[in-house]
């Protein structure tokens, strides 16, 4: 049985800005970021921070909520699948695949109840305590879940029954993803060439992917967003996405919006260190000029989609 509480689904390749965005839209009234939150179990086997800034074992919220589903703790459990190492999950699952490429009915034999209903009871019971543990915050018409994961994205498709989803894509210029995907690795010339190959593929398929299980959304509950749009004009973005979330509100202030408390998982860094949003174009001055136009030739289809252009 659905009720008016939305879901919403941060889908991305990762490193495009999804945890900036999923604090932006945390700070707004009526809405309350999980974080990565199939990451949970995962999180707590190495008793990671929690967003409000202690160890996830130390935290009440957490504390409480596990005490009060403590099947949250397994990482085999049905509502963290997908998720397989600390890093994140596998690439290519064929037998998953196959179903998004073949369409409507063959992914709906794919339904996993385990994983609808946990999801369900998890985000059932998040709301409890944040209608418990901060009333001031209180109603939460949106969740938000900044998974990133497709597999995920595209099994939570499959619950709709159980709850409202919408979803996010994020994307990024395919040359900061790559040089964000770079920084801080020793890779020598040899190894540079394939690793830079790897990267722009993962970045293509996976965002085709993402458009594909997109499809699948009316076109109400799908919004596509560019990682330099928001950081560049943080205040217009944010004011799309909540019109398109249906959410009143009379004033955003992104001098605050990481004022408020939280208790997201996992995700960037960024989540744990102060300041105002910052606009990542390293790449500009940090790629050669030969590995920007490859780089963009590479994922020519996809990035011309998105509005990216060869000169930055």
């Amino acid at each position: 049985m659905k009720n008016d509480l939305t879901i919403l689904y941060i889908a991305s390749t990762g490193r495009t800005g999804s945890t900036i965005l999923e604090m932006l839209l945390h700070a707004i009234d009526g809405c309350w970021s999980m974080g990565e939150v199939y990451a949970l179990a995962m999180e707590m086997k190495r008793d990671a921070l929690c967003g409000c800034g202690v160890p996830i074992s130390s935290c009440n919220f957490w504390s409480q909520l596990i005490s009060d589903l403590p099947w949250l703790k397994d990482i085999e459990a049905p509502y963290a699948r997908f998720r397989d190492t600390f890093e994140g999950g596998k690439f290519f699952r064929i037998p998953e695949l196959i179903p998004i490429i073949q369409g409507d009915l063959a992914r709906e034999k794919t339904r996993d109840e385990l994983f609808c209903l946990q999801n369900h009871l998890l985000f059932q019971g998040l709301l409890r305590l944040v209608n418990r543990f901060y009333p001031e915050y209180c109603p939460v018409r949106v969740l938000i879940d900044s998974s990133k994961d497709f597999y995920r994205l595209n099994h939570l498709s499959l619950c709709r029954d159980k709850f409202t989803l919408k979803v996010i894509h994020m994307v990024r210029d395919p040359r900061g993803y790559l040089f964000s995907n770079m920084k801080g690795k020793n890779i020598n010339n040899i190894n540079r060439f394939y690793f830079i190959i790897r990267i722009l593929t993962k970045y293509v398929l996976e965002n085709i992917i993402i458009e594909r299980i997109c499809k699948y959304f009316p076109s109400s509950s799908r919004y596509r967003l560019r990682y330099e749009d928001l950081v560049l004009n943080p205040e217009k973005e944010l004011i799309q996405i909540i019109n398109w979330l249906g959410i009143q509100l009379d004033k955003i202030d992104l001098n605050q919006f990481r004022e408020k408390d939280n208790h997201a998982i996992a995700g960037n860094i960024t989540r744990h260190i102060s300041g105002k949003i910052v606009y990542d174009d390293a790449w500009t001055k940090g790629l050669s000029s030969s590995i920007k136009q490859f780089s963009f030739l590479f994922t020519l289809p996809v990035a011309s989609r998105y509005g990216y252009k060869l000169k930055e």
